[in-house]
This record gives C-alpha cells, structure tokens and sequence, in this order.
C-alpha cells in the first residue's frame, strides 16, 4: 500500500512541475527589450537587453524594484 501512496505522491508531483513550468512559459515576455530604462530613462546595455527578452529596466532599477517587492 505505502508504494501505492508515494506512486500516487510522485504523479502529484510531477503534474505540479509540469503545471509550473506550463505557467511560467506562458508568462514569458514575448517582445525585444527597451532601449531605455522605464524608470531612469538611461540607456538599458545591450549585453543585458540581449540577455532576455522583455528586460525595461536597467540593473540599478531593478535592484531597487526588487529590494522593494523584498526579493533580494
């Protein structure tokens, strides 16, 4: 029986990550990067606009962004 429960465990699992990653494809900005940053107007560094798609900030504005959300 405990075979059963971690097989069924694992299946959960693995629709979760495939659910996640489905997500976070969709949520995939899907247009070039700024030239300029939206909150400084300084230009954005084309090694980091090459880097990803859909980056509007530059690295210190989006430092404070984050530091504000209380990602970093």
């Amino acid at each position: 029986m405990s075979a059963c429960i971690l097989d069924n465990a694992s299946k959960v699992e693995q629709e979760s990550l495939a659910h996640t990653l489905a997500l976070r494809e969709l949520n995939k900005p899907t247009f070039d990067s700024f030239k300029e940053c939206v909150d400084c107007g300084l230009e954005i560094p084309l090694a980091r606009r090459q880097f990803a798609k859909g980056i509007t900030r530059c690295v210190d504005c989006q430092e404070i962004v984050e530091i504000k959300r209380g990602k970093r």
